[in-house]
């Protein structure tokens, strides 16, 4: 891990009589939801199982038509018997999981804010774990954990809803592809060239500095807040190996892993062709020039709170690198073809994507960008 810090101490936090250091590190809870009856429960009853129980928790709701706000305000009940203050918001109109969460964590009093999706659970350590690794990088603004992936089926755990499974067989990181190399980019302030070739970040496992993460723009399409908040803090992000929750995966969540070949396979197979394909790529270019024109600005704003130095550099090229796709994608077979190998020899699959995975998206013209 690299550089962080903690946030002042507040008495009472730990359920313990005697609070482990990491006590001394209040921390707020985002949580956003949006028609999550099915696996919310779960969470709530995680939330309230913590070693070191959060200093409030700010669940803001996306326009939900089922019954998650009345478990929400059961929620309040329940936190606030334990000393845990609720805050509940309803957005006005749906913004969408980015946008909804960089409220959450504007409306946060803590300087540590955990981010918290409404179909996970979390281990009873995660915010003791966060405590930790805040206390052990304090030149960080953003964190994230490993975690074990779990089945829309499966109540989290051989003991039932509100603790995560004791033996996992596939672990956050390792979907990711998360390996030892790619931790070192991250640990020597090179988060942005990861992130160039795909989105590794999970918002459910991360962490953040609420005053870097509120003074940030809100993210613009094709961007989630956990790659957002990435790149912004590319050279202040820290990687720590604690499994701190699981991550369900199921075919409502916003965003998901299938790390199979045969998962690679059917988004090759199943994702938008022709035309649309192509705009779907220029929108994400143009979204890749928002951010690096962002990057410099905020470069250019204060010293002491620059992103990594090549981040804009990166998303410049990155842009580049998906309109040629666009162009690629709008061709026929055999000039497509060409235009593929021409991009892979020069290395911009492996730079600025999944490798192989990537290539074979534009060979077939199919797959999501």
């Amino acid at each position: 891990m690299r550089n962080g810090g903690a946030a002042a101490p507040q008495e009472g936090r730990a359920h313990a009589a005697d609070a482990p250091p990491e006590a001394e590190a209040a921390y707020s809870v985002a949580l956003c939801t949006r028609d999550g009856t099915a696996f919310l429960a779960a969470q709530l009853v995680s939330l309230l199982s913590q070693t070191l129980l959060p200093t409030e928790v700010v669940a803001v709701d996306d326009g939900s038509s089922d019954a998650t706000p009345a478990l929400l305000e059961a929620f309040r009940a329940d936190a606030e018997a334990l000393g845990v203050p609720v805050r509940l918001e309803r957005n006005a109109e749906r913004l969408g999981a980015a946008r909804s969460f960089f409220r959450a964590i504007r409306l946060c009093r803590e300087e540590i804010v955990i981010l918290c999706d409404q179909d996970d659970i979390w281990t009873p350590d995660r915010g003791a774990a966060f405590a930790r690794a805040v206390r052990a990088t304090p030149g960080a603004v953003a964190w994230m954990s490993d975690g074990v992936l779990i089945p829309s089926d499966g109540p989290g755990s051989p003991g039932g809803p509100g603790s995560a499974p004791r033996r996992p067989t596939r672990t956050l990181w390792g979907a990711l592809r998360l390996g030892r190399r790619a931790r070192r980019l991250v640990d020597a302030g090179r988060a942005a060239a990861l992130l160039a070739r795909k989105d590794y970040l999970t918002g459910s496992a991360m962490a953040v500095r609420r005053s870097f993460a509120a003074a940030l723009p809100d993210p613009v399409p094709p961007f989630y807040h956990d790659a957002w908040i990435g790149w912004f803090a590319s050279g202040r992000l820290a990687l720590f190996p604690d499994r701190t929750y699981a991550y369900r995966q199921h075919p409502a969540q916003a965003t998901g892993l299938d790390p199979s070949a045969a998962g690679s396979l059917r988004r090759v197979a199943t994702g938008p062709r022709g035309t649309s394909r192509a705009a779907a790529l220029d929108a994400a270019a143009e979204g890749f020039s928002v951010l690096a024109r962002l990057l410099r600005e905020s470069a250019a704003s204060s010293v002491e709170e620059r992103a990594d130095a090549g981040a804009a550099d990166l998303a410049v090229r990155k842009a580049a690198f998906l309109r040629n796709r666009a162009r690629v994608a709008r061709r026929a077979a055999p000039v497509r073809i060409a235009g593929v190998l021409g991009a892979a020899c020069r290395g911009r699959y492996r730079a600025f994507g999944g490798g192989w995975r990537t290539a074979a998206k534009d060979l077939f013209g199919r797959g999501a960008p």
